[in-house]
């Protein structure tokens, strides 16, 4: 089955990202200058807006929602949202304009003994921009209601948005079927799921029926009796593919019976990559709040109140990004709770700006961003600054972020086949007396709110893989055992981490060309 449309047309323009002279893309002088006028004029209706999304040219772009149009009317993708951060993280929010404990940026970084805090040695250091040496690779999130990493995603039959719909196609052609009649092309065109199935073993298809059964669940007991489009395995695929390789290479197996014959291509392991990382457990690290207000209250600029909405703080936000990419190199992912465009992407890198936030005009240089506490007039959020600020300084920030693409049966993937995003944040940095970066205003609302990542060097493991002790490097059948332990933790979707983390490794080992 194709996968479905939804958010998945982006892959019409996909951004090399190899080239040294490609770099995230940044507004004008020009551009800034009307956007600011535009916040001091209509403020509250600028703080409600949408941060437009562009390629890495600097075209504007309409990236197709995930959520429903009903959903995004009636704000229920923001408790949606919430509702799958909830299955991993159980969080306080963090609440005032300074930065509070949960807030901190020292919880998410890799070294904090090594935190840059001030913006006078971001510009020492050139960390105004900086991009990962390659990106985190995309993927699809895998959608419940198509059969997550059980589609048959280069079958010629198209998806319908319905579950019931694709459950059926895959019953009328099962994969025992397939198998019998061994025709190389239906073969090949076996899901993730169920070449895994094959190659570890497993007779009763534990993992495809798993992902199938996710779908069944929510048509069973949502209120609504469907399984909505926007369900799917982003919070697998977003960790996954900023901790491990990228699979770059098509390989050749021999499943558990010794004779057939099975093709993982890169998307193939892309999807049991994300499949594990949806469904292990591994340590995290986060920053930020969770807030599941579809309609939090607002003061007559549109700043929000609630304590709990109010999110990662600027100040914090521009320290993460800033030592995480620009100084460590390692990405992390971002969420945005009010923006339905942006949901669990891995970030590839940032530039920024500065502007002036008394006068509103885009500027070059640090200090002539830079404003005095006591010479800020035109403050719209004079009362929840910080008493320890003396200084604003007014930031433009570009994040650039990984978005998902479609998968296929291309032999190779790399950096060329991924997709790149970019959106614009604009922000005031509260500083003190000792320069140090304190705290901030955002001048829109839908902010990344909620940045996590696995801790460096985390792995992510199947419950079962603790007791498999022989040892598969591919050359041979999958070890007797591990179909064994498959069939223990397939029902609950868990792949074999330790036959993922082969069939990565082994994709980088077949000769370039092959």
């Amino acid at each position: 089955m194709k996968p479905s449309a939804v958010r998945l047309s982006v892959i019409s323009s996909v951004i090399s990202l190899i080239g040294a002279s490609q770099t995230v893309f940044a507004m004008s002088d020009a551009e800034l200058d009307a956007q600011l006028e535009i916040f001091k004029t209509h403020t509250k209706t600028f703080m409600n807006t949408l941060p437009p999304k562009r390629d890495l040219n600097g075209n504007e772009v309409k990236t197709p929602p995930l959520f429903s149009k009903k959903s995004i009317l009636s704000r229920d993708f923001v408790t949606q949202k919430d509702a799958v951060r909830n299955k991993r993280f159980d969080l306080l929010a963090g609440t005032k304009a300074e930065m509070q404990e949960k807030d901190i940026v020292l919880n998410l970084i890799d070294d904090p003994n090594l935190l840059i805090n001030t913006l006078e040695r971001m510009e020492t250091l050139r960390l105004k921009g900086k991009k990962m040496a390659e990106s985190p690779w995309s993927d699809t999130y895998w959608p419940i209601y198509a059969g997550q990493t059980a589609n048959r995603y280069a079958d010629e039959v198209p998806d319908s948005e319905k579950w019931e719909e694709n459950y059926k196609n895959f019953k009328d052609s099962p994969p025992e079927l397939i198998v019998k009649k061994a025709e190389a092309s239906s073969m090949d065109n076996l899901s993730p799921a169920e070449k895994y199935d094959l190659l570890v073993g497993d007779s009763t298809w534990g993992l495809t029926k798993s992902q199938w059964a996710a779908g069944e669940e929510y048509v069973k007991n949502s209120p609504e009796h469907k399984v909505e489009t926007w369900m799917g395995l982003c919070h697998g695929w977003s960790p996954a593919a900023i901790s491990l390789p990228r699979p770059n290479q098509a390989i050749d197996l021999v499943a558990a019976d010794g004779k057939t014959k099975i093709k993982f291509y890169p998307s193939d392991i892309k999807a049991l990559t994300t499949l594990l990382w949806a469904e292990a457990q591994y340590p995290t690290q986060y920053m930020g709040g969770r807030c599941n207000e579809k309609e939090p209250k607002q003061d007559e600029n549109g700043r929000i109140l609630s304590e709990e909405c109010f999110d990662t703080n600027p100040g914090s936000w521009h320290q993460l990004i800033v030592n995480q990419i620009g100084q460590f190199k390692r990405s992390f992912v971002v969420d945005v709770t009010y923006d339905y465009e942006v949901w669990n992407q891995p970030v590839y890198g940032y530039r920024y700006k500065y502007f002036n936030p008394e006068t509103g005009k885009a500027v070059k240089t640090l200090a002539e961003a830079t404003v005095k506490m006591s010479n800020f007039k035109s403050d719209k959020f004079k009362k929840y600054r910080s008493p320890k600020a003396t200084k604003v300084v007014g930031i433009d920030m570009t994040m650039g972020y990984v978005v998902e693409t479609q998968p296929t049966h291309a032999l190779k993937n790399s950096a060329e086949d991924d997709v790149i995003r970019t959106a614009d944040y604009m922000y005031d940095l509260e500083i003190d007396a000792a320069g140090k970066i304190i705290g901030g205003e955002w001048y829109q609302n839908a902010h990344p709110d909620f940045a996590w990542a696995p801790e460096k060097g985390a792995s992510a493991q199947s419950a079962a893989d603790p007791y498999l002790t022989a040892v598969w490097n591919g050359k041979t059948p999958v070890p007797a055992s591990y179909a064994k332990y498959a069939k223990k933790v397939s029902p609950a979707g868990q792949p074999l981490g330790k036959v993922v983390n082969t069939l990565i490794t082994l994709s980088h080992l077949v000769p370039t060309g092959q």
